[in-house]
């Protein structure tokens, strides 16, 4: 876990890169999710997918260019991802 204490803030990629490195992680196999711009920033900086919640406030921003953008987590996983099973 990071905090902000450990890397410069979002936008820049500092913490997910540290994120990559800690976990021998390769930023092909890592999605970073967000609400706002500066997550979303971050994480193409850093060469990883993002996928940006559409909050109220994230509303605002729908049109930034993310791999993914979605309203409902659990629909996301299921329909984009198809990551988790959800009965």
């Amino acid at each position: 876990m990071l905090s902000r204490e450990d890397c410069r803030p979002k936008p820049d990629p500092e913490g997910i890169e540290l994120f990559l490195t800690e976990w021998a992680l390769s930023a092909k196999d890592v999605l970073f999710v967000g609400d706002y711009i500066h997550d979303i920033e971050a994480g193409s900086r850093a060469g990883v997918d993002t996928a940006l919640f559409l909050s109220r406030e994230g509303a605002l921003l729908s049109g930034i260019e993310s791999t993914y953008e979605f309203n409902c987590y659990r629909e996301f996983f299921m329909k984009k991802l198809k990551l988790l099973q959800i009965s």
